[in-house]
């Protein structure tokens, strides 16, 4: 907002609101009687009766337990009857996608392996990086 459309330089801001801008320039620079606090590394979420306002939460990634996984299945490698034929496949399952090759079994009596590497995935929405400032004075 331009000297012009406010020519007597007011605040529009109330103390607890949020100023969301592009511009880097501190709110307290466009209005000096006024006191402000940045708001970092977060997004913003709506409140309601669970998440009052002012309230914090959530993460940028998660390592999902077992439980969150989505529920699938592994498909168990099994040797065919008079498989391998040669030397060259006796380390290879046939399985009902083609041969693999054999890998240490978690169970050998179910026959399936390990999956997983146990590494954070990010959460993050698409999003566009703004400045945000709270008037607190």
């Amino acid at each position: 907002m331009s000297a012009a459309q406010n020519p007597l330089n007011v605040c529009p801001y109330w103390v607890g609101d949020v100023l969301v801008t592009m511009s880097e320039i501190s709110p307290q620079q466009r209005w000096p009687w006024t006191s402000w606090e940045q708001i970092t590394d977060c997004m913003l979420r709506a409140a309601d009766l669970t998440h009052p306002a002012g309230s914090t939460g959530g993460a940028w990634e998660v390592v999902q337990t077992e439980e969150q996984v989505a529920e699938h299945n592994h498909y168990y490698a099994s040797f065919q009857l008079g498989y391998p034929a040669n030397y060259a496949d006796a380390d290879r399952f046939i399985t009902p996608v083609g041969t693999i090759p054999y890998s240490r079994r978690k169970d050998p009596r179910t026959g399936s392996s390990y999956a997983g590497k146990n590494q954070p995935m990010s959460i993050v929405n698409k999003y566009i990086a703004c400045y945000m400032w709270k008037r607190t004075g």
